[in-house]
C-alpha cells in the first residue's frame, strides 16, 4: 500500500502514521507481528518527539531508519577522518576532478592528448555527488582508470584557478594513488551491502530457485 496521505497536512508525521495504521489495521495485521519499520532518516520520521517513530515505538519497538542511508553515512565519516588525518579528502578531488573538465571541450580534448601518450585509454568522467550514495567507488576508479594520463595533465599545464591549484597539489602528492587504491579496495564493503538491499527481489527469487535446482540436480 502507498499510504498516500492528502490535504494542507499531508506531510506531516501525525498524518502518516494515521494512514499507516489505518491499512495495517484494515488487513488485520498487528503491530507486534512487524519485524522492522524502515523510513529515511529525516526528522518528521525518526525525531525524538512527534514523528513517526515516536508513535511507532509506543506499539513496536523494531523501528530503524533508512539502511541504505545508515551504511552511507558510516562510510562517509569514516572517509571524513580518514581525510582528516591524511590530510586529503578523497570526496572533494573527485568532485573538483569531474567539474575541472566537465564544461570545458579543450580541457577534455588536452586529456584525451594525455591519454594517448601515456598509453592509456581516455574514458568519459564520472560525476560523484555526496547524497548518492554508489557514486564515490565508481568516481574513485574511474580516476584510477585515468591516473597517468590525469596526474601528467596536472604536472605539465600551468592554470591560475584554485580548482586547478588544489587538482595538481594532489596529483604532485606520493600518497594520492595510494590512498585512492585505498578507497576502491574498501569501498565495496559498503556498496556491495547497500546494492544488496536495493536488489531487483524478482532477480533475488530467480536466484534461489536456480539454487534450488542446482542443489536437486545435486541430489540426483
Amino acid at each position: 500500500d502507498l499510504c498516500l496521505t492528502t490535504g494542507v497536512d499531508a506531510s506531516k508525521s501525525k498524518e502518516v502514521f494515521e494512514v499507516i495504521n489505518d491499512m495495517l489495521e484494515r488487513n488485520e495485521i498487528p503491530w507486534d507481528h512487524c519485524i522492522a519499520f524502515d523510513v529515511d532518516n529525516t526528522n518528521s520520521n525518526i525525531g525524538a518527539k512527534n514523528s513517526i517513530k515516536s508513535r511507532v515505538t509506543q506499539l513496536n519497538p523494531y523501528f530503524v531508519g533508512c539502511p541504505c542511508h545508515s551504511i552511507h553515512n558510516a562510510a562517509q565519516k569514516a572517509a571524513e577522518a580518514f581525510g582528516d588525518l591524511s590530510g586529503i579528502d578523497i570526496e572533494e578531488c573527485c568532485i573538483d576532478h569531474f567539474y575541472w573538465f566537465d564544461k570545458s571541450t579543450k580541457r577534455k580534448g588536452q586529456l584525451d592528448q594525455y591519454s594517448t601518450f601515456c598509453d592509456t585509454t581516455y574514458r568519459g568522467l564520472i560525476k560523484h555527488i555526496n547524497v548518492r550514495w554508489l557514486s564515490l567507488q565508481n568516481a574513485v576508479e574511474r580516476i584510477l582508470q585515468m591516473f597517468a594520463a590525469t596526474s601528467s595533465y596536472f604536472r605539465s599545464e600551468e592554470m591560475a584557478e584554485a580548482r586547478f591549484t588544489r587538482l595538481r597539489k594532489l596529483f604532485e602528492h606520493p600518497m594520492f594513488e595510494i590512498q585512492l587504491f585505498f578507497f576502491q579496495a574498501v569501498l565495496p564493503v559498503f556498496t556491495t551491502f547497500n546494492l544488496f538491499l536495493q536488489r531487483d527481489l524478482s532477480q533475488h527469487q530467480k536466484f534461489v530457485r536456480n539454487l534450488k535446482v542446482g542443489i536437486l540436480l545435486t541430489v540426483m
